[in-house]
């Protein structure tokens, strides 16, 4: 029912029966299952979910899946059954108004949905990976190996040369998956959470201002001709928690988005101060809008569309919105299944690429919904061992993406097509962490090496990425490391913790200043 609900009748006559909980999960019922609040089936709820959320659930007859019809989203997701505690999915786009009821067909082969606002009727086939020979296909994992069903590990992080505080400590500060009641739990930070914010400083585009985060304040640096600054002030100001992203758009107007840390106290979600982005102007620092996505606490990734009209905000480390910040309206979202989400960036107006240590994800933005798509790598392009840890995207859409081994990944529409490794090409015995920036026709990559600032250039101009020239910069502490790097029309600037420098480099005449975080 409506009211979270379950009331039990005996067929045919329709008589209401009365049967305990604990006696409930003991009987055999008939199958498929088609009761969405199931016991069986409770991990097809996301945490943000309300009971409107899914229309319907139908199980497979022989296979162990089970489909769901999305209300919001216009989605059909598809589960390995049973789906008990969070599960992964894959879902797959079709309808453009929600969905009202799924159904397989006697065997297993089909898929039949049916649409509310569209009224249309899609039948979907199921084509499984190296379909096994035994009838009894519940018992072959091998026939849905196509669902992941792996979690990230911190061994995945490290083995990518990240720091654990991108993705693991997004995930210990989020909201336990909320009650049918509504209800949620407190959100906690711990006391050294201040240690591990970033600072990512950020150009605008004509490389005559530098925005940075510094606790709840974000602080701007007037730059001149060749990266010398000439002034220091306060950008933003109105934050009441510290800064965990920023962004520039870059269109004009250039405004600025930062995300605020949720700081919420309180069980009751009426009560309890939840992660907010701000977008403000890059010239005076006045707040243009609010936005506020779901009940998360940690925002760790903003991008702007091309033309600044869209802003999408990355929250705990999966789950994605999408605004349309000038009219202050929340256009959709979608909460990732692929775990240990990095960091993402537009890569069109309407389509974003998605970064986890182990997989590219393309969403489409379809209406309010965002459709996924799992980026393809060409066989034997990669090493097994291979990890990524850094996200490009050039003007015109071209992604490239870093590995921990130091090389570049470049991608053609959704298919990775080329590796291209380091000009010397030395093995790397411990992962590196790679920031990437592109633009101006050039790809920027910056990691450490030993004790040293490794910033290298590759040309895009033709039709093959080449590698042109590197530069090497001594690192300014001992624990300093590359976090973001961002590029503006002449100059290159590199970012690492909160409270630690930060370097502005000219790329005419390859000098570079040191800014001493203040």
């Amino acid at each position: 029912t409506g009211a979270g609900e379950q009331l039990f009748y005996e067929a045919p006559h329709g008589t209401h029966q009365l049967i305990p909980e604990n006696t409930n999960t003991e009987l055999a019922w008939a199958s498929p299952l088609t009761c969405p609040l199931d016991a069986t089936v409770e991990g097809v709820w996301a945490p943000h979910m309300d009971l409107t959320d899914i229309n319907a659930v139908a199980t497979a007859h022989n296979l162990p899946l089970v489909a769901t019809a999305s209300d919001d989203q216009g989605l059909v997701s598809l589960f390995r059954y049973p789906c008990q505690g969070e599960q992964k999915c894959r879902q797959y786009g079709g309808h453009s108004a929600h969905v009202t009821n799924v159904r397989w067909t006697y065997d297993d082969s089909k898929l039949v949905t049916t649409g509310g606002g569209d009224t249309s009727v899609i039948v979907w086939a199921l084509t499984l990976r190296d379909p096994p020979t035994s009838p009894h296909l519940q018992n072959d994992a091998q026939a849905i190996n196509d669902l992941p069903n792996e979690d990230m590990t911190l061994l995945d992080v490290e083995s990518a040369g990240l720091d654990d505080d991108i993705v693991v400590r997004a995930a210990t500060t989020r909201e336990s998956k909320a009650s049918k009641t509504g209800k949620t739990q407190a959100v906690q930070h711990g006391s050294n959470f201040a240690t591990h914010l970033r600072s990512m400083p950020t150009l605008t585009p004509d490389d005559k201002m530098v925005f940075y985060c510094s606790g709840s304040i974000v602080g701007r640096l007037n730059v001149a001709e060749g990266g010398e600054v000439e002034g220091q002030n306060v950008g933003h100001g109105d934050h009441k928690s510290f800064v965990t992203a920023l962004t520039v758009s870059p269109a004009e107007p250039v405004m600025v988005a930062t995300a605020q840390l949720g700081m919420a106290e309180d069980t009751q979600e009426d009560k309890a101060e939840f992660a907010l982005v701000h977008v403000w102007s890059a010239s005076d620092g006045s707040t243009a809008a609010v936005l506020r996505g779901g009940p998360e606490a940690l925002i760790t990734s903003l991008t702007f569309s091309p033309s600044g009209r869209f802003l999408a905000s990355l929250a705990d480390a999966s789950i994605v919105h999408v605004f349309n910040w000038i009219k202050g309206v929340h256009i959709g979202h979608i909460e990732l299944k692929a775990g240990m989400v990095t960091t993402m960036a537009h890569s069109s107006e309407t389509t974003l690429t998605v970064l986890t240590p182990r997989t590219v994800l393309f969403l489409d933005l379809v209406g309010n919904s965002l459709v996924t798509t799992r980026g393809h790598v060409t066989p034997d392009l990669l090493p097994h061992d291979v990890a990524f840890n850094g996200l490009g995207v050039s003007p015109d859409g071209h992604v490239y993406v870093g590995c921990n081994d130091g090389s570049i990944v470049e991608w053609k529409g959704r298919t990775a097509t080329r590796r291209v490794a380091p000009p010397d090409d030395s093995e790397i015995i411990t992962p590196v962490r790679m920031s990437i920036a592109v633009g101006q026709g050039a790809i920027f990559t910056a990691c450490r090496l030993d004790s040293v600032i490794v910033v290298r250039c590759y040309t895009t101009d033709s039709d093959e990425l080449r590698f042109f020239s590197d530069s090497h910069i001594t690192a300014p502490t001992g624990n300093w490391t590359p976090i973001s790097a961002r590029l503006g029309a002449a100059l290159l600037v590199l970012g690492s913790r909160k409270n630690h420098p930060f370097i502005i480099l000219d790329l005419k005449s390859g000098k570079f200043t040191l800014i001493e975080h203040v």
